[in-house]
């Protein structure tokens, strides 16, 4: 079963998803990387359909990000600029669903496509019970298997518009019964990808490894992480586990097919839990979950421990 909307003050700031996020280490101005914006974006308008309501794009020569309708103009205008401006940081290209009633929020299909100071992020949300979801993160990636991606994942989760990122503390909120699904939001994992030895949060942490945000039904891992996990062939096909070399990419798949992972409906969750214990040593640690990924909850007793049993959920 699907979640529902999560509520706060009577107003829904974030709705469940199909979703896949992927850092990626080269910058949007590299040719291979606008070939592979542009694929995506058109495989997402496929899938998107008339569902996809505005866009809006900033950064070269666009210094305000403005949503616009879709229409036949508009794509060929973002197409070009895709194509052709140099896209530095920080640089940025939006999709979303119409933000009209019932919800007012805007909404699935969404895709981001952002030039980010260190690394480049491709973000795509979907409705969570659209046709072909498999087929479309096989072409996804297929796409992202050329390109030097970081890491990243796919699976059913939580989708956090722009507008609501301020109640960003009020995630992981729907765990305790979908164990599955990703709730973390690419802005906060990022800064976890890679040490920078400048930023005082690391100075105080001089022990504490990069690592990759959650679990997905598919989880991506470029060499800087495979290289610190042992053998990973054991892996591969058992119970259900399948391991995919493609490219730059591993992909390790829990299973055939995203699931929710609700308690309530005794979900199978073993290949998950199975894919979460190869991991580990990769997983973000303790002292990044608790201070940037739902934001700063290392004070609030009562946060830590519900951030300490969303990254045990899968055991």
């Amino acid at each position: 079963m699907t979640p529902e909307p999560l509520f706060f003050e009577n107003e829904a700031f974030a709705l469940p998803a199909f979703r896949i996020f992927a850092f990626v280490d080269l910058p949007l101005a590299d040719p291979a990387m606008k070939a592979a914006a542009l694929r995506i974006m058109d495989l997402f308008l496929a899938v998107g359909g008339e569902q996809v309501a505005f866009v809006a794009r900033s950064g070269g020569r666009i210094k305000t990000l403005k949503p616009e309708p879709v229409t036949p103009e508009t794509l060929a205008e973002t197409r070009g600029w895709l194509a052709s401006d140099p896209l530095s940081w920080p640089s940025t290209l939006r999709f979303n669903g119409w933000p009209g009633a019932p919800l007012n929020i805007a909404s699935p299909p969404h895709l981001r496509i952002e030039q980010g100071a260190h690394e480049a992020l491709f973000q795509i949300e979907l409705d969570a019970q659209a046709p072909g979801l498999v087929a479309f993160a096989d072409a996804v990636g297929e796409v992202l298997a050329d390109l030097p991606v970081i890491c990243g994942a796919m699976g059913m989760g939580v989708y956090l518009p722009a507008a609501k990122s301020s109640l960003l503390g009020e995630l992981p909120r729907i765990f305790p019964r979908y164990r599955c699904a990703i709730e973390v939001q690419p802005e906060q994992a990022a800064m976890g990808l890679r040490r920078d030895e400048g930023m005082a949060f690391y100075r105080m942490f001089p022990d504490l490894l990069p690592g990759i945000a959650d679990i997905g039904w598919r989880t991506l891992l470029g060499r800087e992480f495979t290289d610190r996990l042992p053998d990973l062939g054991g892996l591969d096909g058992a119970g259900g586990i399948e391991i995919r070399r493609q490219g730059l990419v591993t992909t390790v798949c829990a299973g055939p097919q995203p699931i929710w992972g609700d308690v309530n409906r005794a979900e199978d969750i073993s290949t998950y839990r199975e894919v979460a214990r190869a991991l580990a040593p990769v997983r973000m640690q303790r002292n990044y979950v608790l201070r940037w990924l739902f934001g700063s909850n290392h004070d609030d007793p009562e946060a830590v421990d519900r951030l300490e049993a969303w990254q045990d959920r899968l055991g």
